[in-house]
């Protein structure tokens, strides 16, 4: 596959998604060996469009009040002029990096399914880049 001129880009497995990154939690992964840069807001524009397409509810700029794990899904309150509450079967939590803090306060939820947060120096990163570097050189 080669859309938008990358070179190598692939959907990969959630084993080989697994094996490559153990803390993810994934059913398939997309792949890009050669560049880790995209259009973050042309993508997050098509998933919207993609979600909206199949039935999905996007709430923007609402405040996120208390939620509990129920047997048919999720029960969140939902801020505003008016609070509601909302049933999904799904929830994608895009808090960024209050993502954690917010799924802890699930409240009945299994900390099972709940990811530790790992931040990243950029030190660390170029340390990997090297590491990687010199596996991949020849002698």
């Amino acid at each position: 596959m080669q859309p938008n001129g990358v070179e190598g880009l692939a959907y990969i497995p959630r084993e080989d998604a697994e094996a490559l990154e153990p803390e993810i939690k994934c059913l398939a992964a997309l792949h890009s060996p050669s560049t880790g840069i995209i259009d973050s807001h042309g993508f997050m524009a098509a998933l919207q469009d993609d979600a909206e397409t199949h039935g999905a509810m996007i709430a923007f700029s609402s405040q996120v009040l208390p939620a509990a794990s129920i047997p048919r899904g999720l029960a969140q309150q939902i801020g505003g002029t008016e609070e509601i509450e909302i049933v999904a079967l799904c929830v994608v939590n895009c808090a960024g990096l209050r993502a954690v803090d917010l799924t802890n306060k699930v409240e009945g939820l299994a900390k099972a399914h709940i990811l530790k947060q790992r931040l990243t120096s950029q030190a660390a990163v170029r340390r990997v880049k090297l590491d990687h570097c010199n596996r991949n050189s020849s002698p």
